[in-house]
């Protein structure tokens, strides 16, 4: 099948009052790939035991899923720079979803500062806006299972292109 076939999405995530975020990490609303609900992002606006603001694309109520479940992706993450969008911040990755590696993303996406600098379009208005694109390669099991959208999904720890799972109780392991 030609990439282009694949099943896909874009997501853009509008997050207001983002100076006054007081909570560790926060889910986006769930969105459709390949007819799915399944694909929150998952942020850290304080970072994620690091000085960036850390982004993971996650899959809600992993642990009912059944066991053999996976789905492989090629996703990208997107910090909008809302004065130019050429200035966007970027990070692509490829990641094989499972039930015990749900969430899979970027600790280390960019710096605070650079984000919380009014200068340089990534807040304005205190608006932070970010945006997920996902390409379903591969599917493997049941469906999962639709998340009504008035319902979060559950916590769920992420990676920098790992899981931040591995961050919430090790710190990284990598050179990220």
């Amino acid at each position: 099948m030609e990439a282009q076939n694949r099943p896909s999405e874009r997501f853009t995530w509008k997050i207001s009052n983002f100076s006054k975020l007081t909570s560790r990490k926060y889910h986006s609303e769930v969105f459709t790939v390949a007819g799915f609900k399944w694909w929150p992002i998952l942020i850290f606006p304080k970072g994620n035991n690091a000085d960036f603001i850390s982004i993971y694309l996650d899959v809600p109520d992993s642990a009912s899923l059944p066991i053999g479940w996976s789905r492989i992706v090629d996703f990208s993450l997107t910090v909008i720079n809302q004065n130019c969008r050429d200035s966007s911040i970027t990070k692509r990755t490829s990641h094989k979803f499972t039930r015990l590696e749900a969430n899979w993303g970027f600790t280390s996406f960019m710096l605070l500062f650079e984000l919380h600098d009014q200068t340089r379009g990534f807040r304005t208005q205190d608006t932070v806006v970010v945006e997920a694109n996902v390409i379903v390669h591969s599917a493997v099991g049941v469906p999962p299972i639709v998340v009504p959208d008035a319902v979060p999904p559950p916590s769920a720890p992420s990676l920098d292109a790992y899981s931040a799972r591995e961050m919430d109780r090790e710190g990284p392991t990598s050179g990220t």
